[in-house]
């Protein structure tokens, strides 16, 4: 069992008390020493051992040798009373055997005494080994410790170094931002940024649609130039169709029909419609009616009437432009939007959930009920079935 080094050294003491009053209880029985056999003598041995003497044994061999000596000295001085000292008797003997028989007794008690003075230095060194051995684990143990502590220690520095350099570029973009003035002002400017691009874009949906039919009107003029100019040139004889002249012609009949060298096809019908077949592809409608439809080669149609009103349906995008005599342009989307353009530069949008806004030219926009629209957007769309 291991104890510290103090508790050790206090058992010790104790035990050598124990053993010195051993020592005495075995002196006061014996028949000689009296108070002088309770004390005993500590000598160093030269190999380094402890030897204890009891006071006891140190008086006995004095006495026994102190006779010995006196009565030499007084036989050199007085050898006729040496002559006469009588021989030891038989209770001398008896005493001096009792003598030794408590000394061997008493040397035993030393002996064991010595031996359990042994196993306590043994122990003591035990501990005192296993003692430096925990100083020393200790020693480790606080040198890990602070060599840890250091690392953590330079590895916060390190940490508090970079979160000052992150708050100091933080203070100095909080510096840069403008304040409340400013940021207003960025956000209206954002603001009329964000109306100049809802407007550009529908100014470009819108040319974009100008151009597309400027384009067809374009191609529709030089086709009908063609057509003129190949009419004047050729004169073809006219290829007339027989019919029965007891019974009058059904109106999808063709009556009349004249193939040009450059592979226009003309033909006339019983109702009085006439159809203009281009080589590529292009037909043009001349209805008794008074309007003029187009069907182009890429699905588009265009429809014009008498009084002025062009109707144009751009297949690609699916979208009808309708331009009446008064110069407003009415727009069909096919998300069921529709807008109206008007020569003042007033736009009248009507969503497809009902909503109806006004534009105007300065940019602002107005919420309107559906009484305050124009008759042109309130029109219906055309159809693709009654134009082409």
């Amino acid at each position: 069992m291991y104890l510290p080094a103090e508790r050790q050294a206090s058992q010790i003491r104790g035990d050598g008390d124990l053993a010195g009053d051993v020592g005495s209880a075995n002196a006061a029985r014996s028949p000689v020493g009296g108070s002088a056999s309770r004390q005993a003598s500590v000598n160093q041995r030269p190999d380094g051992k402890t030897e204890v003497t009891s006071k006891f044994v140190q008086q006995l061999f004095q006495q026994q040798g102190r006779p010995a000596n006196a009565r030499s000295a007084a036989s050199q001085n007085h050898p006729k009373a040496a002559a006469q000292d009588p021989a030891p008797g038989p209770e001398t003997m008896h005493s001096e055997n009792s003598h030794i028989a408590a000394l061997q007794a008493e040397l035993d008690e030393l002996q064991a005494e010595r031996s359990r003075v042994a196993a306590l230095k043994q122990r003591l060194d035990k501990a005192l080994g296993e003692l430096e051995t925990e100083r020393r684990d200790l020693q480790k143990s606080r040198e890990g410790q602070e060599a840890q502590l250091a690392a953590q220690r330079e590895e916060n520095g390190k940490r508090l170094k970079r979160e000052r350099r992150v708050l100091e570029k933080q203070s100095q973009a909080l510096l840069r931002l403008p304040g409340r003035k400013e940021r207003n002002e960025v956000e209206a400017l954002e603001a009329v940024l964000e109306q100049v691009r809802r407007d550009g874009k529908a100014k470009e949906a819108r040319h974009r649609l100008t151009v597309e039919r400027l384009r067809r009107q374009i191609v529709e003029l030089q086709d009908r130039n063609a057509e003129l100019q190949e009419e004047v040139r050729l004169q073809p004889e006219p290829l007339l169709v027989q019919a029965n002249p007891d019974q009058a012609p059904p109106a999808a009949s063709v009556v009349h029909e004249t193939r040009h060298a450059n592979g226009k096809l003309e033909q006339t019908f019983a109702n009085g419609r006439r159809v203009v077949t281009f080589p590529n592809g292009t037909r043009r409608h001349f209805l008794p009616d008074g309007r003029t439809q187009l069907r182009f080669s890429n699905g588009d149609c265009k429809c014009q009437h008498v009084d002025g009103k062009v109707e144009y349906f751009y297949a690609e995008v699916q979208t009808w432009h309708t331009t009446y005599p008064d110069d407003i342009e009415v727009f069909h989307f096919p998300n069921g939007q529709t807008e109206a353009h008007h020569p003042s530069g007033l736009k009248e949008v009507v969503f497809p959930d009902g909503a109806i806004r006004h534009a105007f030219m300065d940019g602002q926009e107005l919420a309107v009920d559906a009484v305050r629209i124009s008759d042109a957007i309130q029109r219906p769309c055309p159809q693709i079935d009654d134009i082409c």
